[in-house]
Order: structure tokens, then sequence, then C-alpha cells
């Protein structure tokens, strides 16, 4: 019978991680068994089970799983908003509902479970509660997404209104509290490091829980909340790895006095050297002054033919067809811009600048033609399949940017800037294309003011990346 507990009592410790059981397994179990004999049991109690359970699931949230999950929470988001922003016609196909299970059931979760690992590796969340919080999110983004199910088909009948009925409120009302319960159990954890008792942190906790529950869910209908939190909680768990990972080489070890350290030997000192395998020779200021104040004056006419194009000429062109062809003049404009500001930072180290400047200006040249072609007759689908694939190249423009500057070794500082990019082409990709001829200008303006003012030869400072920087 001790034979059969003990198999029991392994089983259950599987819970825990492997690592954890090799070391700590044999006293765990050594214990159990003998609160078992002392209790006469021949079998693990309920309590003890769940326990065991609980522990082990909270003892595999740490940094490691927040980011692996955090990473998993942005594809998710990032799938969503492709789904539903880039492929209309799986919604017209009636597969709206793999978009948004993605965005209101796979993401909250996912980003759940990193929240999770990270506070219970600050050491804000208790056992219990860090595995109560994704569970309470599995069940709200569940009934959440039984809700906008819902909805979505009552609207899609004929007589929408009168198709309303009890059982999306229940939804919507169990979402509503559960998500409650999740935010509350994580913001009383975090008010326990204040000085308020115990009944007013909870009061607090469930207040701001209730108010702010229905604006998390219903801002999980679009894809930038999902992607910007996603992305958010992989730079916040990237961060905490590398706190725990990086050597701090003012505390590191001296050699004893006398000892003289053999060759190659590390002495707590070191001295880093910044390698860069690609220079670019400073461009002359006129040459950037040129191209800046150029790109202003073409988009600032852009801009007014865009207004206002349709009483140039005699009413040739309509106010719709002015301002397809103003936004399309403009998107050249910015070129030259594009180029400056490229010329500008790389002329003062930063590296990498000709892969994102040239997707960025392939990336203008593509928005620009599509807006033109609305002016000739071209189909409006076709218009916007060619915004849509100009504000892709522009993505990969943001990933190439964001991979030369974060600080992050490989190969997370790539799938992060992948994520980077694609959440900005699903979030503000398009938006940002349709309104950037307008912006230009001012930014050229901006830019030129503040540049003006800067010692010409006066470098930029740019911290490396953790893998472009040696060690001699």
């Amino acid at each position: 019978m001790t034979a059969d507990l003990a198999d029991r009592y392994r089983r259950l410790l599987r819970w825990y991680p492997r690592r954890w059981r090799e070391t700590h397994g044999h006293v765990m179990l050594g214990m159990l068994l003998d609160s078992a004999e002392a209790d006469k049991r021949t079998r693990p109690s309920g309590r003890e089970s769940c326990s065991i359970a609980v522990h082990g699931i909270a003892s595999r949230l740490d940094a490691r799983s927040a980011l692996i999950f955090a990473i998993a929470g942005t594809v998710a988001a990032v799938a969503g908003g492709v789904l539903s922003v880039f492929i209309p016609q799986i919604a017209a196909g009636g597969f709206g509902w793999i978009a948004l299970t993605l965005s209101l059931l796979v993401t909250p979760t996912l980003l759940a479970i990193s929240a999770a690992g990270w506070l219970r590796e600050l050491g804000i969340l208790q056992a219990m509660r860090a595995v109560a919080l994704p569970v309470l999110t599995l069940a709200a983004s569940g009934a959440g997404l039984m809700a906008g199910l819902s909805w979505a088909a009552a609207f899609a009948e004929p007589d929408a209104s009168s198709k309303n009925s009890p059982l999306e409120f229940l939804w919507f009302a169990a979402a509503w509290l559960l998500a409650s319960g999740a935010l509350a159990v994580s913001i009383e954890a975090i008010l326990r490091r204040t000085r308020l008792l115990g009944t007013a942190r909870w009061i607090i906790a469930v207040a701001v829980g209730l108010l702010a529950a229905p604006f998390l869910g219903f801002s999980l209908l679009t894809p930038t909340v999902g992607v910007v939190a996603g992305i958010a909680m992989v730079a916040i768990s990237l961060t905490q790895r590398s706190r725990q990972i990086s050597p701090d080489v003012s505390r590191s070890a001296q050699l004893p006095t006398g000892d003289t350290a053999p060759p190659g030997a590390f002495t707590g000192r070191s001295t880093f050297t910044v390698r860069s395998t690609f220079t670019v020779r400073s461009a002359p200021r006129t040459l950037i002054a040129a191209l800046v104040w150029g790109s202003v004056a073409i988009g600032l006419g852009s801009v007014a033919f865009a207004l206002s194009g349709s009483l140039w000429f005699d009413n040739t062109l309509d106010s719709t067809e002015a301002m397809q062809l103003g936004i399309a003049a403009g998107l050249v404009a910015t070129i030259p811009l594009v180029v400056a500001l490229a010329l500008f930072v790389a002329a003062r180290g930063l590296v990498g600048a000709l892969l994102p400047t040239t997707l960025m200006v392939v990336s203008l040249l593509i928005a620009a033609v599509a807006s033109a072609s609305g002016v000739t007759g071209v189909d409006p689908e076709t218009t916007w399949t060619g915004f849509l694939a100009a504000t892709l190249v522009a993505g990969g423009a943001v990933a190439a940017t964001a991979n030369a500057t974060i600080r992050v070794k490989q190969p997370a500082r790539v799938w992060l800037s992948i994520a980077i990019g694609v959440g900005y082409a699903v979030t503000f990709g398009v938006i940002l294309m349709l309104y950037l001829p307008f912006i230009a200008p001012l930014v050229g303006i901006l830019f030129a003011s503040v540049w003006m003012r800067r010692d010409p030869a006066e470098p930029l400072s740019r911290p490396m990346p953790v893998d472009a920087v040696s060690t001699e």
C-alpha cells in the first residue's frame, strides 16, 4: 500500500517542473508519506491534491514562461489583426469567428498567463492568485467571446433589433464579473505593498476591476490593444530576464591581493569596444537641408491641392479625385524627407539605415500609385489592396529599424522586431499612411528647425545591441 501511495504522490508531483522534482522531489515525497502515515490515509486527500496542483503550476510561472506566453499572445493578436484587417474575405465567408476568437479569447488568456508569471517572479502574486489570474481571464474571455458571437449572429439577421435575447446579456454579465475578479485579484495583491488596510484594498481593487473590465473587453474588439499590450509584455519580460542573467560588472569578484591573473582571465574590469560593420561618410549639411525643405515645399503644395484642387482647373476634378492626387503627390514628396532623415542618423553612427530607408521609399511609392490609380477609374478594392501592400512594406521598415536599435540578444531581437513591424501594420499603418502627406511637412519643419541648431559634427549617441559589443 505504501508503494501505491508513493506512486500516487509521484504522479501529483508532476505538476512541478522537472528540475524542481530532481532537486526537491524526494524530500517532498517523504514529507507527504509521513503525513499520510500519521493520518492513516491510503490515498492523497483532496486538499493535498489541490494544493500540490496549484503550487506546481505556480512554480512554472516564472520569467521564462512570461516571455514565452507574451510572445505567443503577441503572435495571436497580430494574427487576429491580420485576419480582420487584411483578409476581409474571411469574415464575408462566415469565418469571422476565427479573428474574433484570437482577439477575445486566445490573446487575453496568453497575456494573462504572461502577466501572472511576471508578477509571480516579482513576488507580488502568491501561488493561488497566480493560478487564479489566468483561470479567471480564460473564463471571462470565453464568456466575452460567446457574447460577441451571439451579438454578431443577431446583427447578421435581417431584423436585428428584435433578435436580442437574455442569453446575450447573461454572457456579457458573466464576462464582466469574471474579468473584474481577475483584475481585482491582481490589483489587491499589488496594493498589499502599501499601508492600506485589507478592507480598503479590496474595495479599491473591486471598484477598479468593475470599472476597467468593460473598457478592456470592448477594446479587444480592435487589434490595436492586443498588439500593443503583447509587445509591452514582451518588452517587460525581456527586461526582467536580462536583469536576471546579465552579470553585474561592478560587483565582479576581484583577484586576491598578490595573485596574478592568467592570460585571458577576467579581472573584474572590462573594456567594451563597439565594432561597426557599416560606416557612412557624413553627408553635407546643405544636401540634407535641401532635401528637407524641398520635401516641405512640395508637401505643402500637395496638401493645398488635396484640399482645394477641385477649384483649380474649372471643376475638371471633383473633390475626391483632387484628394487622391494630392495624397499621391504628398506621399512622393515625403521620400526626400525620409532620405534626409536616413542620412542624418546614418552619418552619426546608426548602423543599418539603408534597409529601412529602402523599404520605406518603396512603401511610399506603392501607396502613391494606389492613391493615384483611383482617379483612373480603378476598382476601389484594388486601390485599397495597394494601400495594404504599402502598409506591409512599411511594417518591414519599422521591423528593420527596431532590429537595428533594440538592445536584446538574438534571436529574441528578431522576433520582437517582427512583432513590432507586423503590429504597426495591423494597427496604425493604414491610418498613418493616409495621413502622412499632411503630417510630413510639419515633421520636416520641426526637424529642420531643431537640427539647424545642432553642431553638424556632434555625434548622435546610440547604444549598440548586446551582440554587437565585444569585450577586449
